[in-house]
């Protein structure tokens, strides 16, 4: 017996190549007559191999084309090729069965030119019902997650705004009860009633930040953009918490030149993340410092950014929780979130509202020796979009 010769092993080697392939090839020529097949292509045409060579594509495995009809063959996309020499990576198309039933494939298709132009070419492709299906179903759970997450937003803006009206009403009279008391001379219940107004603020503050989020999520809060001064926002801050941080011994020290100058940008969320800031530096300080710098930057290829730099030498942050930081509900640790008390949703608002002016805010922190957080916003803001507004929480985050 002779040895196979060179062209029989090639041969050889090509049909273990068809076999092996886990998906329909076909070799067609330019009259659109099929040359070769392998077993996958008959699989899933419904034939035998021997059925597919010398049969014309159109009629072996039709198609359809865009507005639903049956390819001709006249003008197929799928034989561009001839016309184009060009061949083409994961397309799409429709093929129908023998069933008439039409299902979905991806193919691909590769020209083999000769000195009269593109003479045959090489077709491969898959059946993708089954990617397909994922697909839409896919589809189907992001809409019904969008149709939840507007129903949660909804609820939650009408649960605060329920909540909302009664606790105005108990901060209300308990403030008019502390003003009775100083007219009439008598402190005697003073103290608790100072306890009722902290406690209504605190609890109008939560609630102004689940709104809040629920609103940004829900895509129905914008930026406000106004002309302002940075170095006056970053003083309004220090006032306001001038006397927080005396009473649990903390040293406040705002930075702010001549240098960070005005912006556009939206200052009621500036002072909503800043506010944030501060008083998260605060609440886990204890006879430290805690320092506000504020700064402009300028950057390669972009236009300059503010920088509200936040910087405590307070209990810090291990690294194994700083990647949930921003998550809302999201705290350090359990400890901490015992000894300290919040509910973390201040970081995870002010990382939206950042990210809402087209910001960012990054942190690093090193446990028992404090942490820094720097928010950067764009100056000026890229574009106004209209306005909106969000109540200014009282409460500590």
């Amino acid at each position: 017996m002779n040895p196979p010769t060179d062209f029989e092993r090639l041969a050889q080697r090509s049909e273990l190549v068809l076999r092996s392939v886990a998906e329909g090839i076909v070799g067609v020529d330019r009259g659109g007559r099929i040359m070769f097949a392998n077993e996958w292509a008959a699989r899933a045409t419904g034939r035998d191999v021997a059925d597919l060579v010398g049969r014309d594509a159109h009629e072996v495995a039709p198609h359809l084309t865009a507005d639903g009809g049956r390819c001709d063959g006249k003008q197929c996309a799928l034989f561009d090729v001839f016309r184009g020499a060009e061949g083409a990576i994961a397309q799409e198309a429709l093929f129908v069965g023998r069933d008439g039933t039409p299902f979905p494939v991806e193919y691909s298709c590769v020209p083999a030119a000769g000195d009269s132009g593109v003479e045959w070419a090489v077709f491969s492709f898959r059946n993708i019902a089954g990617r397909k299906r994922i697909e839409a179903d896919l589809r189907d759970a992001l809409a019904e997650a969008q149709r939840a997450s507007r129903a949660k937003s909804l609820f939650l803006s009408s649960m605060s705004h329920e909540l909302r009206t009664p606790l105005t009403a108990i901060i209300g009279y308990a403030e008019m009860l502390i003003d009775d008391m100083h007219a009439d001379g008598d402190a005697s219940h003073e103290q608790d009633l100072e306890r009722i107004r902290s406690s209504g603020r605190h609890l109008l503050g939560l609630i102004d930040n689940v709104l809040d989020i629920a609103r940004i999520e829900a895509g129905r809060m914008e930026v406000a953009v106004e002309e302002l001064d940075v170095a006056a926002l970053a003083g309004e801050m220090e006032a306001r918490f001038r006397d927080r941080f005396r009473a649990r011994g903390n040293r406040l020290r705002v930075e702010a030149g001549a240098g960070a100058g005005r912006m556009l940008g939206d200052a009621d969320k500036l002072r909503k993340i800043l506010h944030h800031l501060l008083a998260n530096a605060n609440k886990f300080c204890e006879n430290g410092d805690v320092v506000l710098e504020v700064r402009r930057v300028a950057t390669a290829g972009t236009s300059e950014r503010i920088e509200f730099d936040v910087s405590d030498t307070g209990i810090g942050i291990a690294p194994e929780f700083l990647v949930h930081l921003f998550e809302p509900f999201a705290q350090a640790d359990a400890t901490a979130a015992r000894r300290f008390g919040g509910t973390g949703l201040g970081l995870a608002l002010s990382a939206k509202l950042a990210q809402l002016m087209e910001g960012t805010i990054e942190v690093a922190s090193t446990p028992g020796a404090g942490s820094r957080f720097i928010v950067s916003i764009p100056a000026p803001a890229a574009t106004a979009r209209g306005g909106t507004d969000a109540h200014a929480p009282e409460a500590q985050a």
